[in-house]
């Protein structure tokens, strides 16, 4: 970035206008790339949070389907063009977990009543029809 600028004030003192051009250039380079590399540590976190997953009993093949809600959640709002966001786009994140879920061994792990209970609790207090939440 520091040679490209320090090029793009040579080339300015040439013709002004290219030397901005450059500079801009080379700025948005920059950006660019960092962008990339956030976008990289997403994946690398979502590699290694579906490996503790799978390392603590819980089944990984589950983390596709908690993507796929928060992509469902979020479709309308961030209508960013892709190479700009910082995070994977949703559903390429859907379609990595899935692939990644698939070197692991499928696993079923029953509801404990604890969960049962809880989940029970949340429908009840957050359903809106009080006749459905009883």
């Amino acid at each position: 970035t520091l040679a490209g600028i320090l090029g793009a004030i040579v080339l300015a003192t040439v013709n002004p206008d290219a030397g901005m051009a450059a500079m801009m250039a080379t700025q948005g380079a920059a950006q660019q790339s960092a962008i990339n590399v956030t976008r990289s540590n997403e994946q690398e976190a979502d590699r290694i949070g579906m490996q503790i997953l799978a390392d603590a009993g819980f089944d990984p093949h589950a983390v596709p389907d908690f993507v796929r809600k928060l992509t469902e959640q979020s479709r309308f709002i961030n209508q960013q063009l892709s190479f700009l966001q910082t995070h994977p786009l949703s559903q390429s994140r859907v379609s990595d977990t899935r692939l990644r879920a698939e070197q692991f061994q499928r696993r079923f792990v029953p509801d404990s009543q604890d969960f049962t209970l809880s989940r029970a609790r949340v429908h009840a207090r957050y359903q809106y029809n009080k006749q459905d939440a009883e």
